[in-house]
């Protein structure tokens, strides 16, 4: 005799939660789907002494500057962040954190889905009786 081994409401529930992770990497998939360029890095304000003896920064008033660090080729590399371009550098750098952070949390949903498709199956699966009955 073949017999289901899953109760309607666990199923529902799988269902429920299977349908939430798809409209959740939807969501995501626009994340990644937008046109604007991306910068990969950080870009910081840095305050550093020159090494001018009669300098204000010998007296603590240090100079600041705009600095974007990236990872390059397995090394930390830093660039010198021209005063016009901060804005457009700040936006950009947060467009790459955006889209590496929808990246992570859509694997995430996705191992999520499949984990809750493998549950589903196994609650559906139909069992025979032993002996061929």
């Amino acid at each position: 005799m073949n017999r289901p081994t899953v109760g309607p409401h666990e199923a529902s529930a799988l269902r429920r939660a299977l349908a939430e992770d798809l409209a959740r990497i939807q969501e995501l998939a626009q994340v990644l789907q937008r046109r604007s360029p991306l910068l990969r890095g950080t870009v910081y304000e840095n305050r550093v002494k020159c090494g001018k003896e009669r300098c204000r920064c010998q007296r603590g008033e240090l100079h600041k500057r705009w600095m974007l660090s990236r990872r390059e080729e397995g090394r930390t590399v830093l660039y010198k962040v021209p005063p016009e371009k901060r804005e457009e550098w700040q936006r950009l750098t947060a467009e790459w954190r955006a889209y590496r952070k929808a990246v992570v949390e859509m694997k995430r949903s996705l191992r999520d889905m499949i984990r809750l498709g493998e549950s589903l199956a196994i609650r559906r699966e139909v069992q025979i009786e032993k002996g061929g009955k």
